[in-house]
């Protein structure tokens, strides 16, 4: 069980302000390519500041290019292992939130094994305080909401991050946890800032009043803090995607003997529009399967002629070129 709060005139006035920059998102007429755009922009951005906000010193610009490039910076290796571990771990995040994974304590040690080794590493365990099983279990349970129907999903991500603070319940890293515990709540809630925009960026626009609030000792205070860095990390989230401004694209007739790709392809074949070509590691990462898996979706759309083989990696085939908007681009 969380610890009691109160919701104060300061947090009703930040929900509020959140359901509104949700309400302005969902109105904008944002294509699916644009929205895996301002995703993939998003989850590096959250990486980078959640790994800042304990130290680490690379800027947004060079972690970008990390992650997105595959940069590399000889002398700074621990640096980018801290960053893509946080990256992996964002990535599980959605792919538990899309796959309704329990917000079990299985799943919140293989989350904290993935930001302190990697994502090969075995599940993390508590620290040997007997105490803290008795605090998490609870927690994770109220955070499903099965006990909590009526408050909303920003007070409970509130409350995991505030939890996690507060029972330190591993050696190291807690208070990442916390921050990745908030947005896989919000995510599984259906409160992913559609990925637009990075609640730990907000954060990081003011690092003393951050680590001032992640200091208290009182719930009430510190979700007056959250539920406020989330409105102005929605308002974020609405202004990237109200500046978009696509041109239009001319329609095209579709080829009726290329079958449409089902949902977890076009996730896939999206990256397309930004990149010449796709490879195993690109399907691994967006869906987070193994290996051979990932190798036997590509061969499957091999198949129904939406890739086409360029060396060991995959490009656009003609038909898919000729007819991206109607069999990728658009939603169901």
């Amino acid at each position: 069980m969380a610890q009691p709060f109160e919701i104060t005139a300061s947090i009703q006035q930040a929900l509020q302000a959140i359901d509104q920059g949700r309400a302005q998102i969902a109105s904008l007429a944002i294509s699916s390519l644009q929205a895996e755009r301002l995703r993939l922009r998003a989850r590096v951005r959250a990486a980078h500041f959640t790994a800042w906000l304990d130290g680490y010193g690379l800027n947004a610009d060079e972690a970008a290019e990390v992650l997105i490039d595959g940069r590399k910076l000889p002398g700074r290796e621990g640096e980018i292992r801290q960053l893509k571990r946080a990256y992996q771990a964002l990535e599980q995040i959605e792919a538990w939130a899309e796959a309704e994974s329990p917000l079990d304590e299985k799943n919140l040690c293989r989350l904290h094994a993935i930001l302190a080794s990697g994502r090969k590493s075995r599940p993390s365990k508590f620290r040997p305080d007997p105490a803290i099983p008795g605090r998490i279990d609870p927690l994770l349970s109220w955070l499903s909401q099965e006990q909590t129907p009526d408050v909303p999903p920003a007070l409970l991500a509130g409350m995991a991050q505030f939890e996690i603070n507060a029972s330190q319940p591993f050696a190291d890293f807690n208070a990442r946890l916390g921050r990745m515990l908030a947005d896989w709540v919000l995510a599984r809630s259906g409160y992913p800032l559609q990925r637009t925009a990075a609640l730990e960026e907000s954060f990081a626009a003011d690092l003393p009043a951050y680590q001032a609030a992640a200091a208290l000792d009182e719930a009430t205070p510190w979700l007056e803090y959250f539920t406020a860095r989330l409105a102005a990390a929605y308002a974020e989230a609405a202004l990237q995607a109200s500046q978009l401004n696509p041109a239009p694209i001319a329609p095209a007739d579709t080829d009726e003997t290329l079958p449409r790709p089902d949902a977890r392809a076009r996730r896939v074949l999206r990256l397309l529009a930004a990149q010449a070509e796709i490879s195993v590691k690109d399907v691994r990462r967006i869906l987070g399967v193994p290996p051979k898996a990932a190798g036997e979706l590509l061969e499957s759309w091999l198949q129904q002629g939406w890739l086409v083989k360029a060396g060991a990696r995959y490009k656009m085939s003609g038909g898919l070129r000729t007819n991206f908007q109607q069999l990728v681009e658009q939603d169901d």
